[in-house]
This record gives structure tokens, C-alpha cells and sequence, in this order.
């Protein structure tokens, strides 16, 4: 099997990952507002080369509240964009080594890199989750 690339990230202390081809940019937040009555998963938005973009509170999805969301990712979705809030980006690294376990939600398998474990967010089930929100508005 043939090593895919990973963008890798943190969440807490937890390495979590998205499939390099999904992933338009990478960036630091800067210049966030607070959209009143949003959903709880999508509060903010955030001004990016003069557009303004709506993020996702990954942390909180994956259940880290806490978490440091100082950088975004901007992923590609069949219908549309979407930008993630995440913790500090590690690096673009290599593996085809998937461990076997139960999987939490929103991770569609869990690889090692690092001889740790690192959780790939499942993207389709974000994107659904999203959907849901804005339906139930």
C-alpha cells in the first residue's frame, strides 16, 4: 500500500490529520468576529485575503472546548469550501500504517506517524454535520 500525505495538527496534546489533497490553505486566524445566533460549531468568522470566511470550531466538535484555535485550514468540499479552526499545524508527513480500534466520531481512521497515533478527521461527516446545523436553523 502506497504511503498517502497527511496535513497533521494539534488538538490538546492529540494529533489529529486531514488528507493533504483535501487541504486549499493553511493559515493563522487573524481579525475574528463573533456571529450572534450562529451554531455553536460555526461562531466566528474571520477576514482572509479581503473575503470573509466563516470557520468551524473543530475543537469543540471533537470535544476539546479548551482547545488553542489560532490556525485555520480551508478544505475542499464537493459542494462547497469550508474553514476549520485548529490548533498548531505540525507538518505534511507521510504514512500507510493504519491501526486498528474503535474510531471517535468525525475520524474516519486512526494512522501512525511519529510512532503516535493520529486521528484523520472524516471531511464528509463534518461537511453533513454542518448541513445539519443550517437545516435545523
Amino acid at each position: 500500500m502506497k504511503a498517502e500525505k497527511y496535513l497533521v495538527f494539534n488538538v490538546e496534546k492529540n494529533l489529529f490529520g486531514l488528507p493533504y489533497s483535501e487541504v486549499l490553505e493553511v493559515g493563522t486566524i487573524e481579525n475574528r468576529a463573533r456571529i450572534p445566533l450562529a451554531p455553536n460549531i460555526m461562531p466566528e468568522v474571520f477576514n482572509n485575503h479581503g473575503m470573509i470566511i466563516p470557520l468551524l470550531d473543530l475543537p469543540l466538535l471533537l470535544g476539546f472546548p479548551d482547545a488553542d484555535r489560532s490556525n485555520f485550514l480551508l478544505i475542499r468540499g464537493e459542494e462547497y469550501n469550508v474553514s476549520l479552526a485548529t490548533g498548531p499545524v505540525v507538518g505534511i508527513e507521510e504514512s500507510n500504517e493504519i491501526l486498528r480500534g474503535e474510531v471517535p466520531e468525525y475520524v474516519k481512521r486512526i494512522i501512525k506517524i511519529f510512532d503516535r497515533r493520529v486521528y484523520i478527521i472524516d471531511t464528509e461527516k463534518v461537511f453533513n454535520r454542518i448541513k445539519k446545523e443550517f437545516k435545523e436553523e
